[in-house]
């Protein structure tokens, strides 16, 4: 019983310093923006890229001369 005792203190305490620190979920906080701003230019690359690739190639005819 005493073990389970010191498991459980160690236990407690491992996740009242991991609840404690704001490093961490400041760090996922980032990467979940990160990972939805991400997400949004690559949505819009999809939704405009036929149109990207007209007007590339709109401009690369009027590079090459009449």
């Amino acid at each position: 019983m005493k073990k389970f005792l010191q498991i459980y203190v160690c236990f407690s305490a491992f996740i009242q310093a991991f609840w404690l620190e704001r490093k961490a979920a400041t760090a996922i906080e980032y990467a979940l923006m990160a990972g939805g701003i991400a997400l949004v230019i690559i949505a819009v690359v999809f939704a405009i890229g036929d149109e990207l690739a007209v007007l590339f190639q709109e401009v690369e005819d009027g590079f090459s001369g009449p």
